[in-house]
């Protein structure tokens, strides 16, 4: 008769971790910024504008890898769009003031990691 097979502990908690990572949304996958923007004036301004619900301003979106302007500066010819990138996980506002570039996706990021 054989001996029953005890199974290895070391690969259990590992795959766990990253069954985890997967589940919440943090796994590899393309990101896009939402800034606020003056629909107006056509620069950007603080994001309260857009999570108040004010008519006259809206999200404009910079893809992984871009650069967003800081406040006050104009975002369309920065380029971007109204329109967030299909298939990118969007995070709307949080983006430094000061501008940056939006992080690229992956293990480790924060979701909203920017740059400048």
């Amino acid at each position: 008769m054989h001996a029953p097979r005890r199974r290895s502990r070391t690969l259990a908690a590992p795959l766990a971790a990253l069954l985890a990572l997967g589940a919440s949304g943090c796994a590899s996958s393309p990101q896009a910024r939402g800034v606020c923007r003056d629909e107006r004036t056509d620069q950007r301004v603080d994001d309260a504008q857009c999570t108040r619900g004010v008519g006259g301003f809206g999200w404009w979106y910079f893809a992984s890898g871009r650069r967003y302007p800081a406040v006050g500066q104009a975002v369309s010819v920065a380029g971007g769009s109204a329109v967030a990138p299909q298939g990118s996980r969007v995070v709307r506002g949080g983006a430094s003031a000061d501008g940056g570039t939006v992080a690229k996706g992956g293990f480790g990021g924060r979701g909203g990691g920017v740059g400048g």
